[in-house]
Protein backbone atom coordinates (compact mmCIF):
# COMPACT_ATOMS: atom_id res chain seq x y z
CA UNK A 1 0.00 0.00 0.00
CA UNK A 2 3.18 2.67 1.18
CA UNK A 3 4.53 1.34 -2.25
CA UNK A 4 1.53 2.00 -4.29
CA UNK A 5 0.97 5.87 -2.24
CA UNK A 6 4.67 6.12 -3.06
CA UNK A 7 4.16 5.67 -6.95
CA UNK A 8 0.98 7.85 -7.10
CA UNK A 9 -0.49 4.45 -7.99
CA UNK A 10 -4.42 3.92 -7.53
CA UNK A 11 -5.34 1.27 -5.36
CA UNK A 12 -8.26 -0.30 -3.92
CA UNK A 13 -8.33 -2.62 -0.48
CA UNK A 14 -11.78 -4.13 0.45
CA UNK A 15 -12.57 -6.54 3.30
CA UNK A 16 -10.02 -9.19 3.31
CA UNK A 17 -12.00 -12.06 4.16
CA UNK A 18 -14.88 -11.39 1.45
CA UNK A 19 -13.70 -11.56 -2.54
CA UNK A 20 -17.18 -11.22 -3.85
CA UNK A 21 -17.35 -7.56 -2.54
CA UNK A 22 -13.98 -6.72 -3.39
CA UNK A 23 -14.64 -7.80 -6.67
CA UNK A 24 -17.40 -5.67 -7.18
CA UNK A 25 -16.54 -2.96 -5.22
CA UNK A 26 -12.90 -2.16 -6.75
CA UNK A 27 -14.11 -1.21 -10.42
CA UNK A 28 -16.49 0.98 -8.90
CA UNK A 29 -13.59 2.76 -6.28
CA UNK A 30 -12.14 4.11 -9.68
CA UNK A 31 -14.87 4.46 -11.99
CA UNK A 32 -14.30 1.68 -14.47
CA UNK A 33 -16.03 0.37 -16.51
CA UNK A 34 -15.83 -3.31 -16.32
CA UNK A 35 -13.15 -5.42 -14.26
CA UNK A 36 -11.10 -8.30 -15.43
CA UNK A 37 -10.12 -11.01 -12.83
CA UNK A 38 -7.58 -12.77 -13.53
CA UNK A 39 -5.97 -14.43 -10.81
CA UNK A 40 -2.30 -15.08 -9.76
CA UNK A 41 -2.44 -18.88 -9.71
CA UNK A 42 -2.78 -18.59 -13.33
CA UNK A 43 0.11 -17.04 -15.11
CA UNK A 44 -0.62 -18.18 -18.73
CA UNK A 45 -3.64 -16.20 -19.25
CA UNK A 46 -3.80 -14.91 -22.81
CA UNK A 47 -4.54 -11.41 -23.63
CA UNK A 48 -6.37 -12.35 -26.65
CA UNK A 49 -9.25 -14.04 -25.09
CA UNK A 50 -9.46 -11.77 -22.43
CA UNK A 51 -9.97 -9.08 -24.63
CA UNK A 52 -12.91 -10.61 -26.86
CA UNK A 53 -14.53 -11.39 -23.60
CA UNK A 54 -14.69 -7.58 -22.27
CA UNK A 55 -16.22 -7.09 -25.84
CA UNK A 56 -19.03 -9.83 -26.06
CA UNK A 57 -19.98 -8.27 -22.65
CA UNK A 58 -20.14 -4.93 -24.09
CA UNK A 59 -22.29 -5.99 -27.20
CA UNK A 60 -24.35 -7.94 -25.13
CA UNK A 61 -24.82 -4.93 -22.19
CA UNK A 62 -23.77 -7.74 -19.67
CA UNK A 63 -23.52 -7.45 -15.89
CA UNK A 64 -21.11 -10.17 -15.87
CA UNK A 65 -19.13 -12.02 -18.44
CA UNK A 66 -16.92 -15.25 -17.83
CA UNK A 67 -15.20 -17.93 -19.68
CA UNK A 68 -13.89 -19.88 -16.83
CA UNK A 69 -16.43 -22.80 -16.94
CA UNK A 70 -15.06 -24.07 -20.76
CA UNK A 71 -15.28 -27.85 -20.45
CA UNK A 72 -12.34 -28.72 -21.86
CA UNK A 73 -9.56 -26.22 -20.31
CA UNK A 74 -7.04 -27.85 -18.32
CA UNK A 75 -6.48 -25.79 -14.99
CA UNK A 76 -5.32 -22.46 -15.69
CA UNK A 77 -6.32 -22.18 -19.21
CA UNK A 78 -9.85 -20.45 -18.26
CA UNK A 79 -9.94 -17.51 -20.41
CA UNK A 80 -7.27 -19.38 -23.41
CA UNK A 81 -9.96 -19.09 -26.56
CA UNK A 82 -10.12 -22.88 -27.31
CA UNK A 83 -12.72 -22.34 -30.39
CA UNK A 84 -11.34 -25.43 -31.76
CA UNK A 85 -13.22 -27.76 -29.39
CA UNK A 86 -10.05 -29.89 -28.31
CA UNK A 87 -9.53 -31.25 -24.87
CA UNK A 88 -6.66 -29.34 -22.98
CA UNK A 89 -7.90 -30.94 -19.57
CA UNK A 90 -5.16 -32.99 -19.18
CA UNK A 91 -2.83 -29.80 -18.95
CA UNK A 92 -2.54 -28.24 -15.49
CA UNK A 93 -0.93 -24.63 -16.01
CA UNK A 94 -1.69 -23.34 -12.32
CA UNK A 95 0.46 -22.52 -9.45
CA UNK A 96 -0.35 -24.50 -6.33
CA UNK A 97 2.39 -26.71 -5.51
CA UNK A 98 5.90 -27.03 -5.78
CA UNK A 99 5.64 -29.60 -8.98
CA UNK A 100 3.67 -26.66 -10.51
CA UNK A 101 6.15 -23.84 -9.64
CA UNK A 102 8.67 -25.97 -10.88
CA UNK A 103 6.66 -26.61 -14.03
CA UNK A 104 6.58 -23.33 -14.75
CA UNK A 105 9.95 -22.61 -14.14
CA UNK A 106 10.67 -25.32 -17.06
CA UNK A 107 8.59 -23.61 -19.54
CA UNK A 108 10.04 -20.16 -19.16
CA UNK A 109 13.43 -21.70 -19.31
CA UNK A 110 12.41 -23.50 -22.37
CA UNK A 111 11.17 -20.38 -23.98
CA UNK A 112 13.97 -18.28 -23.41
CA UNK A 113 12.74 -17.01 -20.34
CA UNK A 114 10.29 -14.58 -22.18
CA UNK A 115 7.24 -13.38 -20.85
CA UNK A 116 5.93 -12.52 -24.58
CA UNK A 117 4.00 -15.96 -25.10
CA UNK A 118 0.66 -16.89 -25.24
CA UNK A 119 -1.04 -20.19 -24.30
CA UNK A 120 -0.53 -21.70 -27.94
CA UNK A 121 3.25 -21.44 -27.60
CA UNK A 122 3.01 -23.04 -24.13
CA UNK A 123 0.55 -25.93 -25.61
CA UNK A 124 3.33 -26.63 -29.23
CA UNK A 125 6.28 -26.75 -26.63
CA UNK A 126 4.16 -29.50 -24.26
CA UNK A 127 3.46 -30.91 -27.51
CA UNK A 128 6.81 -31.54 -28.38
CA UNK A 129 7.94 -32.35 -24.92
CA UNK A 130 5.59 -34.59 -23.08
CA UNK A 131 8.12 -34.71 -20.08
CA UNK A 132 6.87 -31.76 -19.16
CA UNK A 133 3.72 -32.55 -18.52
CA UNK A 134 4.62 -35.42 -16.56
CA UNK A 135 5.86 -33.19 -13.86
CA UNK A 136 2.63 -32.24 -11.94
CA UNK A 137 0.44 -34.53 -13.92
CA UNK A 138 -0.36 -36.40 -10.53
CA UNK A 139 -1.31 -33.16 -8.74
CA UNK A 140 -5.42 -33.61 -8.31
CA UNK A 141 -6.90 -30.66 -8.94
CA UNK A 142 -10.10 -29.53 -7.01
CA UNK A 143 -13.35 -29.65 -8.77
CA UNK A 144 -14.52 -25.70 -10.30
CA UNK A 145 -17.47 -24.93 -7.69
CA UNK A 146 -20.38 -23.58 -9.84
CA UNK A 147 -22.01 -20.12 -9.25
Amino acid sequence: MRECWRAAIVYFRGPERDALDRYYKAPHACNAGAAVRITFDCPWIDPEPVDETIRILEDQQADYASNVYHAGAGSGLAGLGNRDDIDYSQYRWTLDTVEDLELLHAVYEKLGNRDDFGWREVLALMEREPELDEMNAHVVQKPLRQL
